[in-house]
């Protein structure tokens, strides 16, 4: 879903999406990862998934598809895991989190300069969670947000955190050291 189509693809432009899916009486659960250089692009290839999640006939309705949780593949990264800890916003994620609350979601950002935001939201689905947090703050209504890390309390978003980092420890070895230069070819 990039929107400059090189080569090289920066490492904060890759995205684990997990979705909530509703078939009847009953729930799934759906995960993707999605290339997306901006927070536009993100929200495009969110709805490109859940069309087809449609198209493979595991849902009878685009409401029925729910993004529940999207996180950032620098969030596996060790330095923003630590820069996150210091200011107290890890601590603060997991008491929020504790209790189920299937429409409470944290949203964890950053803006263009490197400003890190937290919001606690009630929506939906994550997709709504982002759009309220980018609502609320005048400072990430610009372009240049992108979020890190939103996810609800709900035993799901334990799953899809587990599989998020077996997915990125597969990715790290497939990419190997043009990772760590900043981008993957």
């Amino acid at each position: 879903m990039r929107k400059k189509h090189e080569k090289k693809i920066a490492r904060d432009h890759c995205y684990f999406v997990g979705f909530r899916v509703t078939l009847e009486n009953e729930m799934r659960y759906q995960h993707s990862q999605i290339l997306a250089d901006d927070y536009e692009a993100l929200i495009a290839g969110i709805d490109e998934e859940r069309r087809m999640i449609l198209k493979r006939q595991l849902a009878t309705a685009a409401s029925d598809i729910e993004p529940v949780f999207v996180r950032n593949l620098l969030m596996h990264e060790a330095n923003m895991i630590d820069s996150i800890e210091k200011i107290g916003i890890s601590s603060e994620i997991q008491k929020t989190l504790l209790r189920r609350d299937d429409h409470r979601f944290t949203v964890l950002g950053r803006s263009g300069n490197e400003q890190i935001y937290l919001a606690h939201e009630n929506a939906q689905d994550a997709l709504t969670a982002m759009r309220l947090t980018r609502l609320h703050n005048i400072n990430l209504a610009a372009k240049d947000f992108q979020p890190l890390d939103v996810r609800h309390a709900h035993p799901a978003a334990k799953e899809f955190d587990s599989l998020f980092h077996q997915v990125a420890d597969g990715f790290m070895k497939l990419v190997g050291d043009s990772y760590r230069a900043g981008y993957v070819n």
